[in-house]
């Protein structure tokens, strides 16, 4: 028994000695045609990167440069100043009608006033006379009541008029008095637009990149199966399987490619460029996006309450129609149907204002959840994209050295790709949810 132990261990002792003669060999031949070992370099996100379309002469463009064209053509910008001027127009309007129609309620009411007089003037006459001067008098009274009373239908008509043209003037001067802030939301809307539409086209340029490391993986599935068939190991079904899968992948990144290609196009356009006239670079740096602090939802709540232009304009629509009721009241009862509606409508605005601060705060808990577990899963998904690189090298090092077959490193690579691109795509998804959070602390919640 004992021999056969020592026996054992004389074998082993052999087998690693062969194989120590194994490795100097195979490092004395990989220093002989160059091979080298790949290093694992602390593999990380790329501080910059550069998004690009066309061909020939390439003009670059910073991130900070390429936004501020974009801003320049802007049409929602544009849009949204025509409507802040024809606003303006609007108020100028609303207040020449204002002081117009309290010209003619002021009319209507002395001539309502002088026909009542003169009506108690012919009763006067009536009640003294007799026999054809009373019948004069007396249609002189009905004539004058009935002159009166359409006076106080126009008086009536007017003070309604006055309501109506007083609540627009008041909303447009709300509009006019927080042009600031609504240019504000503009901005920081088209700001962000712009953000996300980078950042789209640096995912899609990913997937491009991914659509052809599964093309060149079916690729070499395929080729493995037609040196198996050959051998009588597999079948041409096994074959044509794989050159689906290839066909499949290469038209896929050919459909990317065009997404990629009719985004950057519509980026140009919407920046004043033509993209036809030369090859355009955006670079742009990573951290503008994942170096932001994460904003705590308290911030963002009490930054809302400063801003929010709905709740803001709900108070002041409060405000307004007890403007309209008091001039409503200057010529209705206030048990009159107009009065009345018009006390309902300000208790419905008092209410709606509390729902939509109970919705506001569902609405910015869910927009936070999101954005919040977006911040941390970048993270995360870098951690797991470094790993996956990592192995790929490994993996790699060991094929230039022999030790493994090219579709074991192809795998590798794939799987780190394939994490890379779930980085970018979660740093896309942030982007989005950040730009949510942007847009409702501007006050801009829809």
């Amino acid at each position: 028994m004992k021999t056969f132990f020592l026996k054992r261990k004389i074998f082993a002792q052999l087998l690693l000695i062969c194989f120590l003669a194994f490795f100097i060999n195979s490092t004395e031949a990989a220093e002989t045609t160059n091979t080298s070992i790949i290093k694992l370099d602390g593999w990380s996100l790329e501080d910059t990167y550069s998004i690009s379309y066309g061909e020939g002469k390439f003009t670059t463009y910073t991130y900070s440069d390429f936004q501020g064209m974009y801003n320049k053509n802007c049409t929602d910008e544009q849009i949204n100043d025509l409507s802040l001027e024809n606003n303006s127009l609007q108020y100028q309007q609303y207040c020449l009608q204002y002081d117009s129609i309290c010209d003619s309620i002021a009319e209507y009411r002395q001539l309502s006033e002088k026909y009542n007089a003169l009506a108690r003037v012919y009763e006067d006459e009536m009640n003294a006379a007799a026999g054809a001067q009373k019948d004069t008098a007396r249609q002189g009274m009905q004539q004058s009541l009935l002159t009166a009373k359409a006076y106080e239908a126009e008086l009536a008509a007017a003070v309604l008029k006055k309501a109506d043209i007083y609540v627009s003037r008041e909303n447009s001067l709300f509009i006019k008095n927080n042009e600031g802030t609504i240019r504000n939301q503009q901005y920081v809307s088209q700001t962000t637009d712009f953000r996300n539409f980078v950042y789209e086209l640096k995912m899609l340029d990913e997937k491009y990149d991914l659509q052809g490391i599964y093309a060149d993986y079916a690729k070499l599935q395929e080729d493995e199966q037609s040196i198996n068939k050959s051998k009588d190991m597999a079948f041409q079904a096994d074959v044509d399987f794989y050159s689906s899968d290839y066909d499949y992948y290469i038209n896929q990144q050919k459909l990317v490619k065009q997404q990629y290609n009719n985004q950057f196009e519509q980026l140009l356009s919407s920046s004043g460029i033509s993209p036809e006239t030369q090859g355009t670079v955006i670079k742009t740096n990573i951290e503008a996006i994942k170096g932001i602090r994460l904003i705590s939802y308290e911030t963002l709540e009490s930054s809302i309450k400063l801003t929010d232009i709905k709740e803001m304009q709900l108070d002041d629509k409060y405000r307004i129609i007890d403007g309209k009721i008091k001039i409503l009241k200057e010529y209705y009862s206030d048990t009159s149907g107009e009065v009345r509606l018009a006390q309902n409508e300000k208790i419905q605005t008092s209410m709606e204002r509390n729902k939509w601060v109970i919705q506001r705060k569902n609405i910015l808990k869910n927009a936070h959840a999101l954005y919040r577990s977006k911040y941390y899963e970048i993270g995360i998904n870098e951690k797991k994209a470094k790993a996956l690189h990592d192995k790929y090298i490994i993996l790699l090092n060991k094929y230039n050295f022999g030790l493994t077959d090219k579709i074991t490193v192809k795998e590798a690579e794939l799987s780190y790709m394939q994490g890379k691109f779930n980085l970018w795509n979660t740093i896309f998804e942030y982007a989005g949810y950040y730009s949510t959070v942007e847009k409702y602390i501007s006050g801009n919640i829809q």
